[in-house]
């Protein structure tokens, strides 16, 4: 059975697997508290241990498969042309205006489509790690209200698949989304437009940290990352990132490169104006 075909039916299994496995665990360690005999506490641990070693194992073995089958497509998606080599100029190092459009385009209907498909299958990779999170939230909270097991029990099983489905859903709704705005994509040394809205490149909060070209996927995409620091009370300092991905059509490429060049140079000077 190849589990990639039902990615959403094995992470709600490897879930199952793994709130019994805790469960199971926890109620071994709650028999430390009764005089029993010292099986009655052995086997529920190592039941649990057992189970979930096997959630995990599941869910590992189907990002595998998933992993297998993107490499897969990707190889049967046509590369792109090479650009004629050209004699690469000397790096000016002249201010760009903060507002000036670097480069605009706009993807077809199927390359937006490769686009959140791919987006939706990395959200759904991320699903069992939000899983994990939601059991851990579900069984943590009840605990410190309580003080009691079973309730962080219960609060893993109800967490744990809600934060999948809920996962799975916006995945869903992402490979289904259609361009609302014209489907336009405008770069700038500041700010990136991607269908009508609008990413904050820098500003007095953010500014972009990393720039990288991946042409290695189904549709290329420009990855911009960004980082913001808090300063917090005490003199303690918080720094957050996220990263914007950019369609890129396959005959932009080239295009694409040079913009990220230019971004890449404006690192250093931003970080040296402070």
């Amino acid at each position: 059975m190849r589990l990639s075909r039902y990615p959403a039916l094995v992470m709600l299994a490897s879930i199952a697997l793994f709130v019994a496995g805790g469960g199971t665990l926890l109620f071994g360690f709650s028999t430390l508290a009764y005089d029993l005999p010292l099986a009655a506490t052995l086997v529920p641990l190592a039941a649990g241990t057992a189970l979930v070693a096997a959630s995990v194992g599941l869910a590992l073995a189907t990002e595998r498969q998933l992993r297998r089958d993107e490499a897969r497509q990707q190889a049967l998606v046509p590369a792109a042309p090479p650009p004629p080599v050209k004699k690469r100029p000397k790096p000016v190092r002249a201010a760009i205006p903060p507002d000036r459009v670097l480069a605009q385009w706009t993807p077809s209907a199927d390359e937006w489509r490769a686009f959140h498909e791919q987006e939706a299958a990395r959200r759904r990779r991320g699903a069992l790690k939000h899983a994990l999170l939601g059991a851990a939230f579900g069984a943590v909270v009840p605990w410190i209200f309580t003080g009691h097991w079973q309730y962080s029990a219960i609060g893993a099983v109800l967490a744990a698949p809600i934060a999948a489905a809920w996962t799975f859903a916006s995945a869903a709704r992402l490979a289904k989304r259609e361009p609302r705005a014209g489907g336009g994509v405008v770069v700038r040394r500041n700010a990136v437009e991607i269908d009508g809205a609008t990413e904050r490149l820098r500003d007095d909060t953010w500014w972009l940290s990393g720039v990288k070209l991946r042409d290695d996927l189904p549709l290329p995409v420009l990855e911009l990352s960004v980082t913001k620091t808090e300063y917090e009370r005490g003199g303690s300092r918080r720094t957050t990132g996220q990263v914007v991905r950019v369609p890129v059509p396959r005959d932009r490429v080239a295009q694409a490169g040079s913009v990220a060049e230019q971004l890449r140079r404006g690192i250093p000077s931003e970080d040296d104006d402070g």
